[in-house]
């Protein structure tokens, strides 16, 4: 049995199809040209990207916050896009504002093409948008749905993934150690896992794609 290509064909052009899929992304996603112009941008690129913050739109290319970054970034951007860029990942830490410490992160990588040069206005680099702020969450609803949690251990379990220790999870719910241990060992039973490493690893592998329920 022959295996088809996971290449999409020539003749796709269902672009609807694939923005909805991007925009599902739990990182922001950007495609620029090589003379640094941003061609599009997902949903979580979108909210990333505002006047006054660490990164805007003046005109239709990328500007950081601090005239430093602005430089860098555009280095990073003529390194990957430009005529000369490489295929090797390319990163960059911009500066949120001074209430945050917490960076936004920029990876970006040469698109590579394998029917031949690409059009004058086409994408050249793809930059990924991540911060601490907005990363992977598990999804109580789904967790749930999928192991028959309670609403306590969904709690529990969803604190410990976003990076609560067991302590911390039991003073942000309000409830004591002893019962967060309780809760815990519940969802290690009901979810088949037996650390809560493991746990956290399955909590987040069924994270939600995009905003996690309430």
């Amino acid at each position: 049995m022959q295996i088809a290509s996971p290449e999409l064909e020539p003749t796709f052009h269902d672009v609807e199809a694939l923005s909805f899929v991007l925009d599902q992304m739990p990182v922001g996603i950007l495609l620029v040209e090589g003379t640094g112009r941003v061609v599009w941008m997902n949903q979580r690129a979108r909210a990333r990207v505002a006047p006054g913050g660490a990164l805007e739109l003046r005109g239709e290319r990328l500007a950081a916050r601090w005239h430093a970054e602005t430089l860098a970034l555009q280095r990073l951007i003529e390194r990957t896009a430009g005529p000369n860029g490489k295929g090797e990942p390319e990163t960059l830490a911009l500066t949120r504002s001074s209430a945050s410490t917490a960076p936004l992160v920029i990876v970006a990588r040469r698109v590579d093409r394998s029917r031949g040069p690409p059009t004058p206005r086409a994408a050249q680099a793809v930059l990924f948008l991540s911060d601490a702020d907005h990363q992977l969450r598990a999804s109580r609803q789904r967790l749930r749905r999928l192991f028959d949690l309670t609403p306590a251990e969904c709690e529990v379990t969803a604190l410990l993934a976003a990076g609560h220790s067991l302590r911390a999870a039991a003073e942000k719910l309000a409830i004591t150690n002893e019962s967060a241990r309780t809760y815990l060992k519940r969802a290690l039973q009901k979810t088949g896992t037996r650390r809560q490493a493991e746990l956290v690893r399955l909590a987040l592998s069924v994270a939600t794609a995009g905003e996690d329920e309430a």
